[in-house]
């Protein structure tokens, strides 16, 4: 179906609550796998985390003082940030075009709970949970 300009419009069906939350669990578990890998590299390997600092005997029978305590949140915070932005390029990778010329995008758990992410400019309500998507599109890396 296209619009009086040309453009595709498609109809879509709006899915329930528990799929968008099982999908977003699915995503949350597999990311958290990721980190936990991310995580370990960076540790082992790079040498981003000095874990003598969050020793349990160690932090007990040491002074915190300062420089100590900054150290620690420094290497955390630093961390996190590794990990934020490699979770922020999974995702912009996984939703900025479908797989297979499909509209819309998937995360891991979308595509298995067969939902996608689209973009658009205009919505129309349809009988149900269906609407027309005006145009329907990928949402591509810089939109």
């Amino acid at each position: 179906m296209h619009t009086d300009h040309g453009t595709p419009a498609l109809r879509f069906k709006i899915p329930p609550l528990w799929k968008r939350v099982a999908a977003e669990f699915l995503d949350f578990f597999l990311l958290f796998i990721t980190k936990l890998v991310v995580t370990i590299f960076f540790v082992e390997y790079v040498g981003l985390v000095d874990l003598h600092h969050y020793d349990f005997e160690y932090l007990m029978t040491t002074d915190m003082d300062y420089n100590t305590a900054f150290t620690m949140t420094s290497e955390l915070v630093a961390m996190e940030i590794v990990n934020r932005v490699f979770i922020c390029i999974f995702e912009t990778l996984c939703l900025r075009k479908g797989l297979g010329g499909t509209v819309g995008g998937t995360t891991p758990g979308k595509r298995i709970l067969g939902l996608k992410v689209i973009s658009c400019r205009e919505v129309s309500s349809l009988l149900g949970r269906k609407v027309l998507v005006i145009p329907a599109g990928n949402i591509g890396t810089w939109k």
